[in-house]
């Protein structure tokens, strides 16, 4: 009995480490996507729809995060194991590497 008073335990604060990592994508990808829009404001307002572009990779991110979120949310209260959690956290990465990515070339070509 004690072990399953465990497993239960563990597999409670691995849900919850998961959620806060979702929650920390969703917000890098939101404040993303504010310091490209800040920054096309200002620095790069000469270099047209490229800078968009991170924009969108950041929002992307944070919405993939957010979808993340709400599934591992589902499936931990219906009782069922969260599958597709790490997928969702490893898209919402890869985003936003291309987001930094994206931010940085063109900051690069506004020089």
């Amino acid at each position: 009995m004690e072990t399953s008073t465990r497993r239960q335990a563990n597999s409670s604060l691995g849900h919850d480490l998961q959620f806060r990592t979702l929650e920390q994508l969703t917000n890098l990808g939101i404040g993303g996507a504010g310091v490209t829009i800040t920054l096309i404001g200002g620095v790069l307002k000469n270099l047209g729809a490229l800078v968009w572009i991170s924009t969108a990779e950041f929002g992307i991110a944070a919405f993939t995060a957010l979808i993340g979120q709400i599934d591992l949310t589902n499936n931990v209260l219906q009782g069922k194991e969260a599958v597709r959690t790490r997928t969702y956290t490893m898209v919402a990465i890869l985003f936003l590497a291309m987001g930094v990515g994206s931010i940085a070339t063109s900051v690069l070509l506004s020089r």
